[in-house]
């Protein structure tokens, strides 16, 4: 979930706790009722407010951790706010390792270790085998975090990782740039591979992308990214099938190495080049380079190595899926276009866009699901695609015998292509077919009508199971009904 301004400090400074909510919320309506605010939201006074109350509901000057934590000024509590991040998981070292190689603080190392330790005799925090772990409970933690607001710091009592304590440091400094993989226990950071779409852990996904890593040439194109890593193509195609544009335009790679301090992994990142406000992060490493630095002062290092890839098109992409031969890739990238295909039909009345989704799709028809395939098949149907609507809704209707909507619309396509006894036998087997099962959902359907010698066809909506039919909706028996009166019509004109 994403929220925006008060919302989202509300769920900041909470943590998202149903109790702190409340109480924050109770207070913030408390101040509208008399009179203080003209609207529910977050201010000094409303923390004040909470203060007092929770001050009122015990003795606080009986609670040694809060008076500690009072009696620090805003830069030791900005480095006790770095600190708490350990939770009593993440060792005190590797913390700071990562939070002074990663900028997140103008501290030393040594200084930072002094103010551990500090925080220790004050009774603040507890040594935990290496972590730093709170020493107070739920109250004092409540406290601490709302009277540390006050003074505009804010206190964060869950552990960060270190690997996403670099993420976060690149992400906020290069905003165009997100993780190329997204490691499961991080939390919500975005990644440009997806972990779960292969059902892969992120450290073996990043495993293969290490293999594959000196195979691929800087001077190379996303072609040579999907050829070397066949198993990220369908992430790719996914991305990129709605950002034809940013595909031409190409794309960066970057992986970070990172060591010291017990800290000891490999990330990668990507950037897409033609994104709005873009960086070329090879031209401005002022940032990279300063974080190396930072990590071989405390012994250790912080590399980083910048792969540029060219731009392509969708279609020898495409055509790349076609050669691997993978049906699962291709089942994947077909079922992408069959539905935009529908969208630019359905929603955006665009046919010239729908026809090319339509015929991107078709390639890879043996391996995508009947539905979207009969989805393609009316788009070209209705495009008066005749022959490659034929050649997709056949494939569906030999697959399965069940499927009377893929028949139907073939039987449209035969009456147009005035071959009335094939589609009168594909009319009489829909009605077989809904006698039995009926289609469960059905969006529009072409009507054939006959007058004057004329044959021609409208566009109706399709009564489905799933909802309350209004009079203008057409079921699929009643139509192929009147598609059979039509060809009876014609036979005898």
């Amino acid at each position: 979930m994403h929220l925006d301004g008060d919302l989202q400090d509300l769920h900041d400074l909470t943590g998202g706790r149903p109790y702190e909510i409340q109480l924050v919320c109770h207070f913030m309506f408390r101040r509208v009722q008399s009179g203080k605010d003209k609207y529910m939201r977050l201010s000094f006074e409303l923390l004040e407010d909470v203060l007092r109350e929770l001050r009122q509901s015990q003795d606080e000057d009986a609670r040694p951790v809060i008076s500690a934590v009072k009696s620090l000024d805003r830069t030791e509590l900005t480095k006790l706010n770095l600190l708490l991040q350990s939770a009593g998981k993440i060792p005190v070292q590797q913390l700071i390792f990562a939070s002074v190689t990663a900028i997140e603080t103008d501290d030393t190392a040594r200084e930072m270790e002094q103010a551990f330790e500090r925080f220790i005799e004050l009774g603040i925090l507890s040594d935990d085998r290496g972590c730093a772990r709170f020493r107070g409970d739920d109250f004092d933690r409540i406290v601490c975090k709302y009277a540390a607001r006050q003074r505009k710091i804010q206190l964060s009592f869950e552990h960060s990782p270190v690997r996403a304590i670099f993420a976060g440091r690149i992400l906020m400094s290069l905003p165009e740039m997100v993780l190329a993989i997204d490691a499961e226990d991080e939390g919500p950071l975005p990644g440009f591979f997806s972990v779960y779409g292969q059902r892969r852990s992120s450290e073996e996904q990043t495993h293969i992308l290490s293999v594959a890593w000196s195979s691929l040439k800087t001077n190379g194109t996303v072609i040579d990214i999907c050829r070397q890593l066949p198993t990220f193509v369908s992430e790719i195609y996914g991305h990129f099938a709605s950002n034809e544009e940013e595909l031409k335009s190409g794309l960066s790679l970057m992986r970070i190495d990172v060591l010291g301090s017990g800290v000891d992994f490999t990330s990668y990142f990507c950037r897409v080049h033609n994104r709005p406000n873009s960086i070329d992060y090879r031209a401005q490493p002022q940032l990279l380079e300063e974080m190396r630095g930072r990590a071989k002062l405390l012994g250790g290092s912080f590399e980083f190595d910048v792969r540029v890839f060219e731009g392509t098109t969708i279609d020898e992409l495409l055509d790349l899926v076609l050669l691997l031969g993978d049906d699962r890739i291709l089942a994947e990238c077909a079922k992408k276009h069959a539905e935009q295909a529908v969208d630019a039909y359905i929603n955006q009345n665009d046919k010239a866009v729908a026809l090319i989704h339509a015929a991107r799709a078709a390639k890879g028809i043996h391996a995508i699901d009947d539905d979207n395939a009969s989805n393609i098949g009316y788009v070209f149907l209705n495009c008066n695609h005749l022959h490659a609507a034929a050649d997709v809704l056949r494939v569906v209707a030999e697959r399965t015998d069940q499927h009377s909507l893929a028949k139907y619309n073939l039987g449209i396509v035969r009456l147009l292509q005035s071959d009335r006894e094939t589609a009168g036998r594909l009319f009489e087997d829909v009605l077989r077919i809904e006698r039995e099962t009926p289609f469960p959902s059905i969006g529009v359907l072409l009507i054939p009508e006959y007058s004057g010698g004329e044959l021609r066809t409208i566009e109706r909506w399709g009564k489905s199971l799933r909802e309350n039919a209004e009079d203008e909706m057409i079921s699929l028996s009643d139509a192929a009904n009147l598609a059979i009166e039509v060809i009876k019509k014609m036979s005898t004109a």
